[in-house]
């Protein structure tokens, strides 16, 4: 940036190597500038390539002389356009089995204009995450958009039941009964169709019994349940490549 040393009809005074100071100053967070050279044919020079003004907000910019009339502006920055995420708060504790929610807050910043994805992670085994909505929509205004976390856990157990024990002694019986059928005539038979029908009669009930089995199965059961203990939970809202996360602490009881 340069700036010119004027006589009063407003012309570069080229034989003048005064010294120039010039000074930004802005808001909370900036860092100002200050800094002074001497003029070369009436025009000093400063180099402001290293001037940050990444803090949103109205700044000064100032150029002054010994017996010189002093030159000032303004300008703004604008915040960079973005959005973020706040928890209602950032604790959750529920009884294995039961839900919980949690108020969530995304605040566009910057006039950002999108849609804004909520997702979760890190969850325990058997829970689960929702939101409601599952998305919000930044118009540009800056208003401040809301949605619910739901965090659902489980408490169940699965059961597979076997034959059972009734079937299986029916099956038995049956096989029993069968025999006896075959068995009876046997009884009142005499020679070689008593021996046939009294092997036919032992093959048929051990095939029963291999593909039935006379024992009877237990049910078995699975647990899905979440374990109790203590989570991070990672909160996060996306839109395009950019995305921030909160951490949601829950507890399971």
């Amino acid at each position: 940036m340069t700036v010119n040393v004027l006589d009063g009809s407003g012309n570069t005074v080229t034989s003048s190597t005064a010294s120039v100071t010039m000074q930004v100053a802005g808001p909370a967070g900036f860092t100002p500038y200050n800094n002074s050279v001497n003029a070369a044919a009436g025009v000093a020079s400063f180099d402001l390539s290293g001037l940050a003004l990444t803090v949103a907000g109205n700044y000064t910019i100032a150029a002054s002389s010994p017996g010189l009339t002093s030159a000032q502006g303004n300008f703004a920055v604008s915040p960079a356009a973005a959005f973020g995420l706040s928890l209602a708060t950032e604790t959750l504790t529920v009884v294995s089995g039961a839900s919980g929610t949690v108020n969530l807050t995304i605040s566009p910043t910057g006039g950002f204009t999108g849609d804004i994805a909520l997702s979760c992670s890190n969850l325990p085994a058997y829970a689960s995450c929702s939101f409601n909505p599952a998305s919000v929509h930044a118009d540009g205004s800056n208003g401040s958009l809301s949605s619910v976390l739901t965090v659902s856990t489980k408490a169940d157990l699965i059961g597979s039941k076997g034959h059972g024990k009734l079937p299986l002694i029916f099956a038995c019986w049956s096989g029993t009964g069968l025999l006896g059928l075959f068995l009876l005539p046997a009884v009142k038979g005499s020679g070689k169709s008593r021996w046939l029908m009294v092997i036919g009669a032992m093959m048929l009930l051990g095939l029963l019994i291999g593909f039935l089995g006379c024992g009877g199965d237990s049910p078995t059961t699975q647990a899905q349940q979440t374990p109790p203990g203590n989570y991070s939970v990672t909160v996060s809202v996306t839109s395009g490549g950019t995305t921030h996360s909160s951490v949601l602490n829950l507890t399971v009881n």
